[in-house]
Order: structure tokens, then sequence, then C-alpha cells
């Protein structure tokens, strides 16, 4: 009891073995039971259902030839045939006739005094049917009885392969009495052919005088007078004989115009092969059970080393060794968690070095942005410009020292990393504001934003380094300075220029910045613009950043791109 109640992954998976070999037991119990039970069902159902088919074709074959011998008898060319002995037309109808038949037909057409007319049969066989017994009474019969059809066992052996093995006959009347007489044969070969398809071992089909016409029952022929209990060496059950000191089940039918099909289906090869198959499943079975215990055993143990090196490496994930990683070679599933659990330490580790890059490139942007904007140096200028703004427009003095205000206050707000656009560009313009007062016309500047992006979430501090370094770089080379901003969506990014008419710089240079940004090397000269690039990457991925375009003496062109994100919903 102690088994059931175990709650291990080992001990169910034990578990689910046994209970797979208990299964392959009762199958195979079940399955010897069927098999014993379905053998006498299946030769049973197999008899009969080819007496139904051997019963049809046979009604069906018979039915259209008697339908077909009964306006034959009244045809008005056949008549002409058998009375002024022009058989011509008479012969073209019956050729058309023999060929539309499901099997091969022989005809042939007598006067009333047995006279041949027309036939289909070889020279050498036309003799046999003025002496056959059976050919003579049936025209007997149709003397007396012009208007019936009749069917009967031929008793004449065709030779040259048209063989047969009964006819139809009927009387070519005028005036209900017979002129003439008309034989269609129905071909051996064919019937014996049909009766050969069917999947038993054996049919024999009788007349109405009991005699076999047609039979592929070892022992059985033609001609022979049919009495299974004769041919039967003793009667074991109902619908079962025994021939040949073997077990037979026989299937009787009637087939219309006199005809009688059995058919015997042989119960011994049944049990035969049903106790051979019996012995074959008993040795796979056999097989199965000890390939079952022989893998349960392995497998078991595989898997319990597989969840070991699990359970381990989950214990040392939770003390925070995020360096630990499980050995592999096991089985595939769990390689697959193997090798997620090694996947997901490795992103783990990647993403805790990442973010502590992350949050330094933060601060040092931050720190760097503070530097730049509030040193003594700034600070002096403006304060410079504001003591003579003061005297001239004071309301323009208390705009300054708003500004400066709000932007020290936004400057030193660590709190977040990302802000909507719309507050970042209006840190951009207070910051331009107060850049403005203190180079005059000297700075021109344009802000075109596209309206959807105002509500997008941007990092912190953005564009501003990138402004100010198009204004700071250029100050002091350039009389007129114009730095323009211009922002809008391209498919799911957003995309930010700054251009600017400064001095810009040659290829040389050029290709050093872009060195720069690609082989994440900072230089103090431009630790703005590769602390925007980095921040960009770290926080978005490789396939975002900053590129940069200049001809030099024509300005300097940057170009940032991010992933559009449509405000909180998106965040």
């Amino acid at each position: 009891m102690k088994l059931f109640r175990s709650r291990t992954y080992c001990h169910h998976l034990t578990l689910f073995f046994v209970g797979c070999a208990a299964t392959v037991v009762v199958l195979f119990v079940l399955l010897i039971t069927v098999m014993w039970g379905t053998g006498r069902i299946y030769v049973e159902r197999a008899n009969q259902s080819s007496n139904d088919h051997v019963r049809t074709m046979t009604r069906r074959i018979y039915g259209e030839l008697d339908e077909l011998m009964r306006e034959f008898s009244v045809d008005l060319d056949l008549l002409q045939a058998v009375t002024q002995g022009n058989s011509r037309p008479a012969g073209i109808k019956l050729e058309k006739a023999v060929q539309q038949q499901p099997i091969p037909c022989y005809y042939f057409l007598t006067d009333l005094n047995g006279q041949m007319i027309h036939s289909n049969l070889l020279e050498e066989n036309l003799d046999y049917c003025k002496s056959s017994p059976s050919f003579n009474r049936s025209m007997e019969q149709l003397q007396k009885s012009p208007s019936s059809v009749i069917c009967a066992a031929d008793d004449v052996l065709f030779g040259g392969g048209q063989s047969t093995i009964c006819h139809f006959a009927v009387a070519v009347r005028q005036q209900n009495r017979a002129a003439g007489f008309l034989f269609f044969c129905i071909g051996e070969s064919a019937v014996e052919k049909m009766l050969w398809q069917e999947p038993v071992d054996g049919v024999v089909v009788v007349d109405a005088q009991n005699r076999v016409i047609a039979s592929t029952l070892h022992g059985v022929a033609r001609d022979m007078q049919w009495r299974p209990d004769v041919f039967a060496s003793r009667h074991v059950t109902e619908g079962i004989l025994e021939l040949n000191s073997k077990p037979f089940y026989v299937t009787r039918s009637a087939a219309g115009f006199g005809l009688e099909v059995y058919t015997f289906g042989n119960i011994s090869t049944r049990a035969v092969s049903t106790y051979a198959a019996i012995t074959a499943t008993g040795a796979l079975t056999l097989l199965a059970l000890l390939v079952i215990f022989f893998t349960a055993k392995k497998t078991i143990y595989k898997n319990q080393q597989a969840m070991q090196n699990l359970l381990t490496a989950v214990s040392e994930c939770q003390k925070g060794n995020i360096s630990y990683r499980i050995p592999t070679d096991t089985f595939t599933e769990f390689q697959q968690l193997y090798d997620a659990f090694n996947e997901m330490m490795n992103q783990m580790q990647g993403l805790i070095e990442k973010n502590v890059e992350l949050a330094e490139r933060r601060r040092v942007m931050e720190i760097t942005h503070l530097e730049g904007q509030f040193n003594p140096h700034f600070l002096f200028n403006l304060l410079e410009n504001l003591k003579y703004v003061i005297l001239m427009d004071p309301k323009e003095a208390s705009r300054i020292v708003v500004g400066l205000s709000k932007l020290m206050r936004y400057s030193i707000n660590y709190g977040r990393v990302e802000v909507e656009l719309s507050t970042d560009l209006e840190y951009i313009e207070t910051y331009l504001m107060l850049q403005k007062s203190r180079y005059g016309s000297r700075l021109e500047c344009s802000v075109e934003v596209e309206p959807e992006l105002l509500h997008c979430k941007v990092p912190k501090l953005l564009l501003q380094p990138l402004i100010e370094n198009s204004i700071v770089h250029n100050a002091e080379k350039a009389e007129y300075m114009y730095v323009q901003l211009r922002g809008f969506r391209l498919d799911d990014r957003i995309c930010f220029t700054i251009v600017d008419n400064g001095q810009g710089v040659g290829p040389g240079q050029l290709y050093e910045l872009q060195q720069m940004l690609q082989h994440n090397s900072a230089t103090p000269e431009h630790i703005g613009l590769y602390n925007v690039h980095r921040t960009i990457q770290l926080m978005y991925g490789e396939e975002y950043g900053i590129t940069l375009q200049s001809v030099y003496n024509h300005g300097m062109k940057i170009q940032v791109v991010i992933p559009y994100r449509g405000g909180d919903k998106d965040v």
C-alpha cells in the first residue's frame, strides 16, 4: 500500500510500467477470446456473403436471358428464318444479343424438324446438338408448351473451347404454335472463373433435377447427382458437414429458375489460422513483457537521475547561484528542460548585467547633463544675462528664472526612466528658451513633432543631449546657429532627426564617430552622444539607436530611431 500512496515521480513511473504490463496481459486474454469466438462467425459471414453474391449474379444473368428468350420467341425475323429460311436479319440480332451478355453464350436456331438455321457454334459441335438427349427433351417440352421458357443442364461436351453448363430454350411461335426452336447455352469457363473468385472453399450450383451444373468443390463434378448427405462422412450440427474428415460450414439458397447455390467454408482452416495467430500473439506478448521489464528498469533509473539534476539546479537557483548550469546528455524532453533552464540562467545573468549597465548609463547621462547645464560657466553666463534682462524686461527675466527652476527640477528627478514625449519636449523647449536668451538672435530653433506621438513613451533626456551637442560644438565657430528637431512615425518606429548648420565633420572623423557607436567605446568628447545611443540599445535592442550623417562645412544630421510605444497601454 505504501507504493500506491507514494507521490514521488519515480514511484508513479513504476506504477505506470506495471499498469502497462498488466494491460498487455489483459489484452492478450481478450484477444484470444475474441479470436476464438469470432473464428466460426467469420467463416459463416464470409460463406453467407459469397452465397448471396453467387445467388445474385446467377439470378441476374438467368433473369436477363429469360427475358431475352421471351422476346425472341415472338420475334418476326426469327419466325421468318425458321419458316422461310431467310436467316440474315435473325443472325444479326442474335449476334448482337450474344455480344451484350456479361458472360459468353452460344446459340443455335432450328426449324420445327431440328434442322439448323443459324448458330455461332463451331461446325464440329453442331452434330452434337442433334444427338443430345437434353436438347431433344427441351424440344419435346416446347412442342407441348410453346409459351414456356426451359432452363436445363447440358449433357453435351462441346469441343474447341465452347463447353457449356446449361441452356435456355424457347419455341419461335406462330399463332401460339411452335414453328422453330432457339437455344442459348451458357459458357462453362466463364462461370467457373466467376465461382473460383469467391473467397470460400467451394461453390456448387445444381438445377431443378439436383444435377450439378457448376462446381469448385473438390470431388464434386458436373452432371453428378447432388446429394450432400452422400458426400458428407457425417452430419456434425446444423449448417455444418464433414467432408473428407474436415468440417465445412454450408450455406444453401435458391437462385430461381430451379437453381440452388451451395457454398462451403472450411472451419478447420480457420481454426489452424486462429491457433497460429494465438501462438504468435502469445510469443509477442511474452517478448513485450520482457521488453517492458528491462525498459522500465533502465528508464526509471535515467528519469530519476534526470529529475535529480533538475532539482539540484532549482535548489542552486534558490540559493542565488545564477552561474550554475545543468550538465547535458539525457532524454530529449529533459534535455529541452535543461537547455531552457540554462538559457534562462544565461538570460537572467545577461539581463542583470544589462540592467546594471543601463542604470549606470542613465546615471552617467543625468550627471553629465547636470554638469553640462549647471556648470559655473553656464550659470555665470545665464545670470550675467539675467542681470541686464531684469532691468530691461522684468517679465522676460521672470520667465528665465521659472524656466531655470523647471530645468533643475526635471534634471534631478531620478524616479522615472521613461516619460511621455510631450513631457520631454517641454523640457527641451525650456532648455532652448534659456539658450536663446543667452545667444539671442545668433540661435534659431525649430521643433516639429507629429501630434500623434506626444503621448508615446521615450527615454528621459533622450533628445536634449543631442541638441546640446549641436549648439555647444558650433557656438564658437558660427555666427548664426540653426537647429531643427523633427519627429515622425515610420510604421512601428519613431524617428527623430536633429539637423544643424554647423561646421560638421569630415569623412575620417565621421567614420571614427560611427565606429565609436558600433564598438561600444565612448570618448570623453562625445560621451553624451554615445550614452544616448547605448541607452536606446540597452532598452530596446540592437536594431535601434543613432545614425550620423555629415558633410564638412555643411552641418550634421543625427537620426534617432526607437520603437513606437503608444502610451501606457503599450508599455
